[in-house]
């Protein structure tokens, strides 16, 4: 099942469209997780955010069609030119894609990212995924019991609360990562790209 909703990710995927209605890119993110004592969902999708926020497109134009314009009449296959250059690529615009944090009732307490010997002695759980904006792209239960629905709106405060922490604590991490590239003299530090698609 999908993970996000089409309106979450819908502005984040415009610049891998190449020609409306005819062409795009195809973004895959490959993810494997080694060991997970926590909530592999979150994990999952803190790495995922964390690639793309350093993805770069490389800038294609569809010759005939135009560059994100109607597809040719006739159905005749489009003409496309790859620029290689990465001055000319697009970034990947990785802000609006969700985070998930996974919230758990443990007694009275609401507890985040629980560990697995937590995960076993606490009640019902939300996943809940959150954009920059704090609304909410995905919900998925967990636990194995219904959330009464006074306790899923203090699991929402919760993860909004947090979720704006771990965004800023995301952008520090990447930030760092950028400038620890420059100073080793990486080719591609200066334009912020280490992901491309190809």
């Amino acid at each position: 099942a999908p993970l996000y909703s089409h309106k979450a990710l819908g502005p984040a995927l415009r610049p891998l469209c190449i020609s409306r209605g005819a062409q795009c890119w195809e973004l895959r993110v490959h993810a494997q997780l080694i060991s997970c004592d926590g909530c592999p969902l979150d994990a999952l999708a803190l790495g995922v955010r964390a690639a793309l926020q350093s993805t770069r497109v490389p800038r294609m134009t569809a010759v005939g069609g135009g560059e994100g314009g109607p597809p040719p009449s006739g159905g005749a296959p489009l003409d496309l030119d790859l620029d290689e250059s990465l001055d000319e690529s697009l970034p990947f615009d990785a802000s609006g894609v969700p985070l998930f944090l996974t919230v758990s009732n443990l007694g009275p307490h609401l507890v985040a990212d629980c560990s697995a010997a937590e995960r076993r002695a606490a009640g019902s759980a939300l996943s809940l995924g959150l954009n920059a904006a704090g609304e909410v792209c995905a919900v998925r239960g967990g636990g194995g019991c219904g959330v009464h629905l006074a306790l899923a709106a203090d699991m929402l405060q919760t993860a909004r609360l947090l979720c704006a922490a771990l965004l800023e604590a995301v952008a520090d991490a990447t930030a760092a990562a950028l400038r620890d590239a420059q100073m080793r003299g990486h080719p591609y530090a200066e334009s912020g790209a280490y992901g491309f698609l190809a």
